[in-house]
């Protein structure tokens, strides 16, 4: 057999824009299987009908390597959810909303507490709605600030934005805030695993709003609540973890 060459991206975010959609969609709407698996090569060449000789060759790969050995080239994508980056922009009615930075590196902590509890309920349920929500949340125009009380007049425009657009949307942030959580240790404190207890205790939203209130209060870093709400994410975490490296010194 002639040697087929095929490049496969390794990363999340080598995807093109177009294959984190369809990806997004696969995970979405279907249960791992022979058929899901070859769907998923597809989605990830971003083959469109047009690339006969792309096909061609995918269809010689199919025909002589087996799917065990395909997997392996696919792994990242059921081991990991690095994917950190959002597509870059919603073009509405002839407006255009921007993405957040990579790693939501630039949103404030007002619009970090709001989406943290709406992707909770999201993964509850399953329900795109709150991706919706956390688009309008996350997606500004020019010159727009985030205002948690306009986001419900916001949605009648984004209710434009396909589910296809909503699924990325979630890769692209639980990869970003497992970033976040990998930085700031202190307060998102993984589980104990295998810890059980007589009464299991039920999932909560994490109420990063409360925790808000908390820090301006005890912070001299924060003025007023609306300060600590505008302050850059980042800038916030940073306080709170230090407010509570100095609350366990004092014990």
């Amino acid at each position: 057999m002639k040697t087929i060459n095929i490049n496969i991206p390794q990363e999340w975010n080598s995807l093109s824009d177009q294959s984190i959609q369809k990806i997004a969609c696969l995970f979405h709407n279907e249960e791992p299987s022979a058929s899901f698996y070859y769907k998923l090569m597809y989605a990830v060449l971003n083959l469109r009908w047009w690339h006969l000789k792309r096909q061609y060759n995918l269809y010689k790969l199919f025909k002589n390597v087996a799917l065990s050995e395909l997997l392996k080239h696919l792994s990242f994508l059921t081991n990991t959810a690095s994917l950190t980056r959002f597509l870059p922009e919603l073009n509405i009615n002839n407006k255009k909303y921007f993405s957040p930075g990579k790693r939501l590196h630039n949103i404030s902590a007002a619009q970090f507490a709001f989406c943290e509890d709406l992707f909770f309920y999201y993964n509850q349920t399953k329900d795109i709605e709150y991706l919706r929500y956390i688009a309008a949340a996350l997606y500004l125009a020019s010159k727009e600030s985030f205002n948690k009380d306009t986001i419900e007049n916001k949605l009648e425009v984004f209710s434009e934005v396909s589910d296809d657009f909503l699924l990325s949307l979630a890769l692209s942030y639980k990869g970003s805030t497992l970033e976040i959580q990998k930085l700031y240790p202190k307060i998102f404190k993984k589980t104990t695993a295998g810890k059980t207890s007589l009464k299991e205790s039920k999932p909560k939203a994490p109420g990063f709003e409360e925790i808000i209130v908390l820090v301006t209060k005890e912070s001299d870093l924060f003025s007023n609540l609306k300060q600590t709400e505008s302050t850059n994410v980042h800038v916030f975490l940073k306080e709170f973890t230090r407010l509570l490296k100095k609350k366990t010194n004092e014990k």
